[in-house]
């Protein structure tokens, strides 16, 4: 769209900005300009800070030593994405093309998402530093979506095409207020390596947390206390192999959040799920739950009110040592059409007499 003002003497027409391409790589020298594939700059904290919506930040091939934190919002239809390259497709149309690997410099979160409208794709994540024997080597958090001033939470983040892998605690984290966002076609794995591998006291270990647990919210890092309304995220296509806890996990307070089509396996923790929802009104369906330690989905929390009205249909759910299904708190929507075998403990159970049967038609 082409802006004009008028007036006596001049008549202006404003053009809109075209996006604009960025590189980065880690030889980069210090003083490029980073215009060109030929001529990345060697930091994405610099190509971030100068990147405005709607521009690409593209990150060649080879292992960054470093952090990322996002400098600012992008808008709908023009967000800020940063985006692994293979030589100059901008597009990363191969399937499989993951040849940027970034592992942090030192922080605990290795990816810190502070503003809305931010896309990542096609790189790796890696939190492991030197030998996984040493905890000490693994960072806590490998993507952190969070502004922790922003009442209003962020909005339209979008993480596809990744591979998480190495995290001390959860993988992936969306906390406060994060809305409209998605994550698919991702594949995370080996989270929770502070907890699980050294035996911690802990469970902490998701491959994706959304929201904030009840025993959170007045802990002073939201900008505001009580229950943490994430909504209308999708979560999907996703291989899960967390080797930690839940491959997802809905907190209190989430709700209209649609999980599904993912796999997900590996869960290490006999009390809870591959999948949890401590929410209201959330979706699952067409997910493969097999081989975990818990059950396949739990429902419910230890905060009443909470963890109702969820909806599971289509899913397989297998070889899962403890149930298909345990639902902790009543009522739940819909539970039908699932395929449950060979589940350790039975199809389902319900803490509260509830009557289901998840695997009859709907």
């Amino acid at each position: 769209m082409i802006r004009c003002l008028t007036g006596a003497i001049v008549l202006a027409c404003v053009l809109p900005a075209s996006a604009a391409d960025w590189f980065v790589s880690p030889d980069g020298p210090p003083e490029a300009e980073g215009r060109s594939v030929s001529s990345p700059m060697g930091s994405i904290h610099r190509a971030l800070a100068r990147a405005q919506p709607g521009d690409t930040v593209y990150l060649l091939p080879g292992v960054y030593e470093q952090d990322i934190e996002t400098q600012r919002d992008g808008r709908p239809g023009a967000p800020i994405t940063i985006a692994g390259l293979r030589d100059d497709d901008l597009k990363n149309r191969h399937a499989v093309v993951l040849p940027a690997t970034v592992k942090g410099a030192g922080r605990a979160r290795v990816v810190q998402i502070r503003h809305s409208y931010i896309h990542l794709r096609d790189f790796t994540v890696d939190g492991l530093h030197g030998d996984p024997a040493d905890p000490d080597n693994i960072r806590d958090k490998l993507v952190f979506v969070h502004n922790e001033e922003r009442k209003g939470g962020l909005r339209g983040v979008r993480i596809e095409r990744m591979i998480l892998t190495h995290a001390g605690g959860e993988c992936l984290r969306l906390r406060h207020f994060v809305t409209d966002s998605e994550i698919a076609y991702n594949s995370i794995s080996d989270c929770g390596m502070h907890d699980f591998p050294f035996s911690a006291a802990s469970k902490n270990g998701e491959a994706i947390y959304v929201g904030t647990s009840f025993k959170q919210w007045d802990d002073g890092k939201n900008p505001t206390d009580g229950p943490d309304v994430s909504t209308r995220n999708r979560i999907h296509h996703n291989l899960l192999t967390t080797r930690g806890n839940e491959c997802v996990d809905l907190k209190e307070g989430t709700t209209g959040n649609e999980v599904y089509a993912n796999h997900c396996t590996g869960q290490l923790d006999a009390n809870s799920a591959g999948f949890n929802s401590a929410g209201n009104g959330n979706l699952f369906r067409d997910n493969v739950v097999y081989g975990n330690a818990g059950s396949g989905f739990r429902f419910g929390s230890d905060r009443s009110g909470y963890g109702i009205d969820n909806t599971a249909i289509g899913n397989r759910v297998m070889h899962n040592a403890q149930f298909g299904f345990k639902i902790m708190d009543e009522p739940q929507a819909r539970l039908c059409g699932n395929v449950l075998s060979s589940n350790g403990k039975g199809a389902w159970y319900s803490d509260r007499d509830g009557r289901h049967a998840p695997g009859a038609p709907c």
